[in-house]
């Protein structure tokens, strides 16, 4: 569901909030590849710069990723992003220290098929919210950051 971001109280509290970011890596991924992000406090983010990619959350279905779209995991909930909808079978860390960044901080899959740029990161809040206010985020909230003026789509949070 796409909703316009004038309508959309969920993108109004979260230009309110003060983010504070830190940038993981940028990622040059030829096809075939995969990565499980292990779960942590840290909220997570991956932004498809160029490409496209699934990302699998749990046993859920996964989602498509294409160039422009951003995704927000607030609770840092653990998740996969790949080529493919297979489950990956390494995890971050260990394909940062199997494939250490370039000088420019990217980490670089060689591979035979099509090229996706991700930007990929952490992010915590500057104020703390009250414990109740993160349930009512959506676990995963997609944005589509070629609109004009994004618009949100997000699973509900029972999801």
């Amino acid at each position: 569901m796409l909703v316009p971001p004038e309508a959309d109280a969920i993108s109004d509290a979260l230009r309110s909030l003060s983010v504070q970011s830190s940038v993981f890596c940028m990622s040059e991924l030829h096809a075939p590849w995969g990565f499980t992000v292990e779960s942590s406090t840290v909220a997570k983010f991956h932004l498809v710069l160029a490409g496209s990619c699934w990302l699998t959350l749990d046993d859920r279905a996964p989602v498509r990723l294409n160039a422009g779209d951003l995704v927000l995991l607030h609770a840092g909930d653990e998740h996969s992003l790949g080529d493919g909808t297979d489950p990956a079978s390494i995890s971050l860390d260990e394909l940062l220290r199997s494939s250490p960044l370039l000088d420019d901080l990217t980490l670089r899959i060689d591979g035979p098929g099509p090229v996706t740029r991700l930007l990929c990161g952490g992010f915590v809040l500057g104020v703390e919210l009250p414990g109740s206010s993160t349930s009512l985020l959506p676990r995963v909230l997609l944005v589509d950051m070629r609109q004009h003026s994004p618009s949100v789509r997000g699973s509900s949070p029972s999801c």
